[in-house]
């Protein structure tokens, strides 16, 4: 059971927020325990890019007055049929998790938030997609689920990348690919040498503006503006980072890396540093300079330096794609899960498919079965 002296209070409207929001930063830039993606910096962006501000269920947990950890929750826009969740961690396509920040053992923090809400009737069906399969939260999360005796299953594993700097640059590059390595020196030093590239690395408030203005140049000139994925032309994705951005120049969290030829912008890097790892939020260069490799140099140049200031770990975030994987020193597991209480059978339904029906028909190799078993509580 959960400590009785703690209580949570549900923020449902975004206008609530702002009663709670300096509490909320200090425990962003405080708390022992969590992940960056749960502080203000990250969220209420992503509220104002793809959130409802009526749709919110963050839920702020109290020691008296004193706010000791956050669980930023949303009720989804819309139901699917069968196992439908009631709340969310808001998650998309920009970002692999969300997890919790604490005060308190991430896992008495998460015993409280479930036992508060079953007893207010608010637990049918909660899904938290993207929780790494090893470390702090999962392990919380698991106890959780014990103490307050509730069901859970998993689905979607995926997987990222991640590069480990403890041994400092040095050690990290000696367990790349040497080819690898050499390569990348040899197009850094080609770049540096020749007349016109410029290099910089943005962290002040002041420049900002100018940085922005030049990685939307960049997006509008790459790849992923053909196929609609680039900040300037999907939706709401240019909401979402000129807020963080923003955010985080503001907090010192700001790491913006920038390569231009003859003044015109060619590529970018965007990250934050938090608690000792460099996250790589967004990155991309100019189509036309596809022969310089300036982009996968500019992505080398920002782990040095992430690597020189101290950082003992760089994100990739997203999906383990085969040029991360190269620069990667280890690739971490994702689950996504639902959890619900015993009496919601559209959800026990759902478990029995994802947790035996289907590895069943797998192992029998019956991929007939699997399409009707979409429907199963889908």
């Amino acid at each position: 059971m959960s400590d009785s002296k703690l209580r949570v209070h549900e923020v449902t409207r975004q206008v609530e927020l702002a009663s709670h929001l300096s509490a909320w930063e200090q425990l962003a830039a405080e708390a022992p325990y969590g992940e960056w993606f749960a502080s203000p910096h990250w969220v209420l962006p992503w509220l104002d890019a793809f959130g409802h501000p009526d749709r919110l269920a963050i839920q702020f947990v109290y020691d008296g007055a004193r706010l000791v950890g956050v669980v930023p929750l949303v009720r989804p826009t819309a139901s699917r049929k069968g196992c439908s969740p009631t709340r969310v961690f808001p998650v998309n396509n920009h970002v692999r998790r969300v997890g919790a920040l604490s005060a308190i053992p991430m896992a008495e923090l998460l015993t409280v938030v479930f036992d508060q809400a079953r007893q207010t009737g608010r637990f049918r069906c909660w899904a938290l997609p993207q929780i790494p399969v090893e470390g702090e939260f999962d392990q919380a999360l698991r106890a959780a689920i014990r103490r307050s005796r509730v069901l859970e299953f998993s689905i979607e594993e995926t997987h990222s990348a991640v590069a480990d700097f403890h041994g400092g640059w040095d050690a990290y590059a000696r367990t790349l690919n040497p080819k690898l390595v050499q390569k990348l020196q040899q197009k850094q030093r080609k770049l540096e040498r020749a007349g016109g590239w410029t290099f910089r690395t943005i962290t002040e408030p002041s420049a900002w503006a100018d940085g922005w203005s030049d990685v939307l140049s960049i997006e509008a000139r790459s790849w992923k503006h053909a196929t609609r994925t680039s900040i300037v032309n999907e939706p709401g994705t240019a909401t979402l980072y000129e807020g963080v951005g923003t955010r985080c120049v503001t907090a010192g969290l700001l790491r913006l890396h920038l390569v231009a030829h003859e003044g015109i912008p060619v590529a970018h890097a965007m990250g934050v540093v938090s608690r000792g790892t460099y996250f790589l939020l967004k990155n991309s260069y100019a189509e036309e300079y596809k022969s310089s490799s300036a982009g996968m140099v500019l992505v080398w140049r920002a782990m040095a330096e992430a690597a020189s200031s101290g950082c003992q770990r760089f994100d990739f975030l997203g999906d383990a794609m085969e040029w991360k994987m190269e620069l990667a020193t280890s690739s971490p597991a994702y689950r996504s899960s639902t959890i619900f209480p015993s009496s919601n059978v559209l959800c026990l339904l759902g478990r029995v498919k994802e947790q035996t029906l289907k590895p069943l028909a797998r192992r029998l190799g019956l991929k007939r079965l699997l399409r009707p078993l979409r429907r199963v509580g889908a």
